[in-house]
């Protein structure tokens, strides 16, 4: 876990650190997009460690693979919201310019979402019999909103894909922060509602 908790780290603080530039600027666009990203960083490095740490999941090495797709995903969401020079990489990439669109951040996010989903059933965390369905129906929402506005911003860019930029914003805010993790902590983790043996 060493090496998976160096990198989340890495990408944590590059979020982190656009979202007090966006701040500084008072872009609201931009300031959605980073404060996004830096929730996505800071809920992958929480949950991974609860789920291999406090839950006992193996860490193997499917789950890994995952890990470092989705590494490159958001490094290349962080790169989007600052491809100059003085970005986290120290490296100015003009060359990928014609790709670093709004579309394409809210594609990556998207794909990255997809397969969260995907690593958090291969941890063995969906199949639990008692962790609930409609938990995972709402978290497949943030992939429908991030590929929602991906298509919004290349097709329909003005008011209705800022409407559509402050749900993708809000709603895996609501459901991180609030609604998976009051769910799991009232006693529908199956962790918790276990009762323990003696």
């Amino acid at each position: 876990m060493t090496f998976y908790n160096v990198i989340s780290a890495v990408l944590f603080l590059g979020a982190f650190r656009e979202l007090l530039a966006s701040v500084q600027v008072g872009d609201r666009s931009a300031l959605m997009r980073a404060a996004v990203l830096a929730l996505l960083d800071f809920n992958d490095a929480i949950y991974t460690s609860w789920t291999i740490e406090t839950r006992g999941k193996k860490y193997g090495p499917s789950l890994m693979l995952i890990d470092l797709v989705n590494f490159t995903l958001l490094a290349g969401a962080l790169v989007f919201l600052n491809p100059s020079g003085n970005n986290i990489f120290q490296l100015e990439l003009t060359t990928f310019k014609p790709w670093l669109t709004e579309s394409t951040f809210w594609l990556l996010l998207g794909i990255y979402w997809v397969l969260i989903l995907v690593w958090t059933w291969r941890a063995g965390v969906y199949t639990e019999p008692k962790y609930p369905r409609w938990l995972i129906k709402w978290a497949v929402l943030i992939a429908v909103f991030f590929f929602l506005e991906s298509a919004l911003v290349a097709v329909l860019p003005g008011l209705v894909s800022k409407i559509g930029r402050v749900l993708a914003a809000v709603y895996p805010a609501m459901y991180i922060l609030g609604i998976r993790n009051y769910t799991l902590r009232a006693g529908l983790d199956p962790a918790v509602a276990a009762p323990s043996n003696p």
